[in-house]
């Protein structure tokens, strides 16, 4: 339990170490047009798992993102944060010391560009670009299995290309 509180803690503070470090961000409104861009029958379809349930942003809770979707049990397994980024700021960003701590991508056939993370050991999130869209997909990591992530990266690639079709870039 100490380790999924842990890993949580850490996924929450890459994060916001990263929205942060960007300049010219501006960060969407947790309201009902981000819910049309993923339901919960698409994670259903993706991950296989059934009963999921759309949760409000809590940090406190380990919600992290504007959207989260937990499983059955109320356990968090997935959280997408959107943005908007300036290119420019953006670009120079990607050059930075902190970004390059965050992310080991980058990650091919998916957005415009895309970067998975951390480094150092199995990724459980993906950040894709497309256009001035920033979404950033993380999903919790599993205790039992040697803190694995609960979701491939695959099934992240799959939830990106879902938002990036309903969001219409």
């Amino acid at each position: 339990m100490k380790k999924q509180i842990f890993m949580n803690f850490v996924t929450v503070l890459f994060l916001a170490i990263f929205i942060i470090s960007i300049s010219g961000v501006s960060v969407f409104a947790a309201d009902s047009p981000n819910a049309k861009l993923l339901s919960i029958a698409d994670v259903e379809k993706v991950t296989g798992i059934q009963g999921l349930k759309m949760v409000p942003k809590d940090p406190s809770k380990h919600m992290i993102g504007d959207l989260n979707f937990v499983k059955p049990d109320g356990k968090r397994l997935l959280s997408i944060v959107f943005e908007i980024v300036d290119l420019k700021a953006f670009a120079q960003t990607k050059q930075s010391s902190s970004f390059k701590s965050l992310y080991s991508g980058p990650v091919k056939g998916i957005g415009d560009e895309a970067f998975d993370g951390p480094p150092k050991m199995t990724p459980y999130y993906l950040s894709v670009r497309k256009g001035t869209h920033w979404i950033t997909i993380s999903t919790s990591l599993d205790v039992s299995k040697g803190m694995k992530p609960i979701l491939t990266q695959e099934q992240l690639k799959k939830i990106a290309e879902i938002i990036i079709k309903n969001g219409k870039w």
